[in-house]
């Protein structure tokens, strides 16, 4: 072969600095199955693209994704999944056009609404903190994660006051979902 690979091979990959970033939803939303001691996993994994840091608005070209697993067994497996769908689909302002669309008592991690997702989510954006925490099990490795998720017109400096201080009573609305799209 034309190349030969290296043992241990360090690609140079740096993880995007700690803090809050908008950031748009892509195209690329599937079902990802992944074996966990001989166990399938499934999650629904949903990629975003990083478009500027927050605050400042230099541009930033990294992608990550929300994983929310599908594949829960126990209530409080299902219940977390459950609630991170409505937190994408709430930021994203799609909750309510899939409230309408879906009205009664159908599971918000039914095939129906992924599907829905798949179509309706690409594009929308939202605003997403990530954090890079080292393993607790292996101190040599560590994670970047996006730990929370808010509307695109949230202003993190208002929210990120330390606990001890009174929080603020004015939230920002979740945006309107957009209702020209034939639902």
């Amino acid at each position: 072969m034309d190349t030969q690979g290296q043992k241990n091979a360090d690609w140079g990959f740096q993880a995007p600095p700690d803090g809050w970033y908008l950031m748009q939803f892509q195209g690329d939303i599937k079902e990802s199955i992944k074996e966990v001691d001989g166990e399938k996993r499934t999650s629904l994994q949903i990629p975003l693209k990083a478009i500027e840091a927050y605050p400042g608005g230099e541009e930033a070209a990294f992608i990550m994704s929300i994983f929310i697993p599908l594949s829960g067994e126990t209530d409080q497996a299902i219940g977390f999944a459950k609630k991170k769908m409505a937190d994408v689909l709430v930021n994203s302002g799609l909750h309510e056009a899939f409230e309408k669309r879906y009205p009664g008592d159908i599971s918000i991690l039914d095939q129906r609404v992924i599907d829905g997702v798949k179509v309706k989510l690409p594009d929308k954006q939202v605003m997403v903190k990530i954090e890079t925490k080292e393993s607790k099990k292996d101190k040599t490795k560590v994670y970047t994660n996006i730990i929370a998720l808010s509307t695109r017109d949230f202003k993190p400096e208002v929210s990120d006051k330390p606990k001890k201080e009174k929080a603020s009573k004015d939230k920002p609305a979740a945006a309107p979902a957009d209702t020209t799209d034939g639902w």
